[in-house]
């Protein structure tokens, strides 16, 4: 997989979820399984208003311990933040004290349930395609509101 390139207001896969998840830089952090498009695993959250993103990935927590992290992302300016080498689109990782904070922050009723399922994912509890596809049976992306919604289901 390729660096991903001045990933800033200008670009235009903002809106497409596979092309956020492309950006696997610092490279040299991030968990490497064999097929690389699963890490990030995927998008947890999106303000398109403000441009940002947050997204479930492996981070290589002092180049030995995996341990599973939130990483956030501003798509704004010439090149969005941060960046690697002042070029190439990267990921803030945030510490688990600020995820757990932030995912507080978006809990609400009806986003409770998955808003569970990413903690169980920083705990180490699920992995991280595990949570990808909870996300992906059990979630639509909500455009209005930037964020996971649980499905409808009519009976």
């Amino acid at each position: 997989m390729a660096a991903v390139d001045r990933a800033g207001r200008s670009w235009d896969s903002f809106n497409n979820n596979n092309d956020i998840l492309n950006i696997n830089s610092p490279d040299f952090k991030l968990d490497t399984p064999c097929v690389l498009a699963e890490n990030p695993y995927c998008v947890v959250y999106k303000n398109e208003l403000e441009r940002w993103a947050v997204v479930a990935l492996d981070w290589i927590n002092g180049g030995q311990r995996h341990e599973p992290a939130l990483a956030i992302r501003w798509f704004w300016g010439d090149g969005g933040f941060p960046q690697c080498f002042g070029r190439w689109a990267a990921w803030f990782i945030m510490p688990k004290e600020l995820s757990l904070a932030f995912l507080d922050s978006i809990s609400e009723e009806k986003t409770i349930l998955i808003v569970k399922r990413i903690k169980r994912f920083l705990y180490g509890s699920i992995d991280g395609r595990r949570l990808n596809e909870f996300l992906e049976a059990n979630a639509v992306w909500c455009e209005k509101r930037c964020t996971y919604t649980e499905r409808e289901t009519s009976k």
